[in-house]
């Protein structure tokens, strides 16, 4: 952990005058490196400058539905709540190489209090993450429909054009690493892939086509 410079990340204007105020420090992850278990304290806010991080929201039943999130999106959303021992309900995961943008509570709660234009992002963004974790959640009975919504977000986080106008996945992302995330056997995951003609592994990497991808996403939605 060290002092951030913030002329080295790129930061998302609305979380901007966050982080020129409050002292944030600089966090680095290796691929498959447990940032935080769900029940532990929360000290403050993480904003991803870089790389994909899984989350899995725990449940009275065990893990709940893996959520993926990248630059610009925030961690540790519990230290809203106001209560000063706030503890997280996921636990996260880095599933590239990660940085993460860390303010302590005590800077967050100054800020708040003093910054309207914060409040009203906090606000948005909050909502925002609502509608996607719904979305999330309405895939989680149909193992399916969560592996293809889940290869939507992980291109949409840390995917990479190639040349032939698909989208590359990080070669982090292994059959093993998808089978786990959604726990469905490995037959489970080769019949769901077969459904996305254009997909195929490349220099180890899978891909795909994002259109075709999200087409057929929105069909299992329909359906």
């Amino acid at each position: 952990m060290s002092q951030l410079d913030l002329a080295n990340i790129t930061v998302p204007e609305r979380w901007e005058g966050l982080l020129a105020n409050c002292c944030p420090l600089h966090i680095r992850y290796q691929p498959g490196e447990m940032i935080y278990q769900s029940g532990s304290y929360v000290a403050g806010l993480q904003m991803i400058a870089s790389g994909a991080v899984s989350e899995r929201i725990a449940t009275r039943w065990g893990g709940g539905p893996t959520q993926v999130s990248g630059a610009g999106d925030l961690l540790g959303l519990e230290v809203l709540i106001g209560n000063p021992e706030s503890y997280s309900r996921t636990r996260c995961r880095a599933i590239t190489a990660v940085e993460l943008v860390f303010v302590a509570r005590e800077h967050i709660d100054h800020m708040l209090k003093e910054d309207g234009n914060l409040v009203r992002a906090l606000l948005e963004y909050a909502a925002a993450r609502l509608i996607r974790d719904q979305d999330a959640l309405r895939c989680a009975g149909n193992a399916e429909r969560t592996l293809l919504h889940l290869l939507m977000r992980l291109a949409q986080t840390c995917g990479q054009p190639v040349a032939s106008g698909d989208i590359a996945l990080p070669k982090e992302i292994s059959s093993r690493q998808l089978t786990s995330m959604v726990s469905i056997s490995g037959r489970q995951l080769r019949n769901t892939l077969e459904r996305v003609p254009s997909l195929r592994i490349s220099e180890g990497c899978f891909t795909f086509n994002l259109d075709q991808l999200s087409n057929i996403v929105e069909g299992c939605a329909v359906s």
